[in-house]
């Protein structure tokens, strides 16, 4: 689904649609215009809320329908036709997002909530998870009860964070150090569930490159390891 009031909605983990070319659509019984982003013969409104100069403009409530079915339901401000301010969207799929609308977009910060129980709060810039934020993964999600804290870059865990599982065998394990496309990319220390830790370098979520392994009994091994084995093959860490 692609909502047409939103720049840039984020209705997935990863994936955004692309901007259209701006138009308006009016409440057939009032006559009261909205910017929509993606405008088509199909698409209609309702706007509870004030109207000035032709123009929504004030708190109201949005409806959105697509060939006769509700797409999405937005309750906040709308500035001289464009969503602009503090609001709550809630989605035909079960999605939700509450916090900051900029000029159209996704902007701020925000909580937005799956209908299988993800949650994810903080920074949008553009329609796009970029800033600090923490998700947790939801109980019907692929990795329930999950938790990513940290910094995020056009929706993928990006730059320092920190990630706890609590799914599947690596539950227990906590991994804090650099990220890049999702992965655990470059320096970092992960705590394994046993009591043992790594400290070093990682690549594609693997050990890999110069770090020290210290066991829960104060063992140490330091040098070289290699897609998650330490270069004498006396130890293997796990990868998710």
């Amino acid at each position: 689904m692609r909502s047409p009031w939103l720049i840039a909605p984020l209705l997935a983990l990863h994936a955004l649609p692309a901007m259209a070319e701006s138009g308006f659509v009016a409440d057939p019984k009032t006559g009261c215009r909205i910017r929509a982003a993606n405008p088509n013969p199909k698409l209609t409104i309702s706007w509870s809320g004030p109207c000035v100069d032709g123009l929504a403009d004030g708190d109201g409530t949005l409806k959105s329908f697509n060939g006769g079915a509700l797409e999405l339901e937005y309750t906040g401000t709308v500035k001289k036709g464009v969503l602009d301010g503090r609001g709550r969207i809630t989605f035909a799929g079960g999605e939700t997002y509450e916090g900051d609308i900029r000029d159209g977009a996704l902007d701020g910060r925000a909580v937005y909530t799956w209908p299988n129980g993800d949650r994810y709060e903080g920074d949008y810039r553009q329609g796009r998870r970029t800033g600090k934020g923490k998700i947790t993964f939801g109980a019907k999600s692929r990795w329930p009860g999950d938790v990513y804290e940290g910094e995020f870059a056009d929706g993928h865990f990006q730059g320092t964070g920190t990630y706890t599982w609590h799914a599947n065998r690596y539950a227990g394990n906590v991994y804090t150090g650099q990220w890049r496309g999702d992965r655990m990319n470059g320096r970092g220390t992960l705590t394994l569930a046993n009591g043992d830790r790594y400290e070093g370098e990682f690549r594609d979520n693997l050990a890999d490159g110069k770090g020290v392994y210290t066991a829960k009994d104060g063992t140490k091994y330091e040098g070289t390891f290699k897609r998650g084995k330490s270069e004498d093959g006396k130890i293997e860490i796990q990868g998710p």
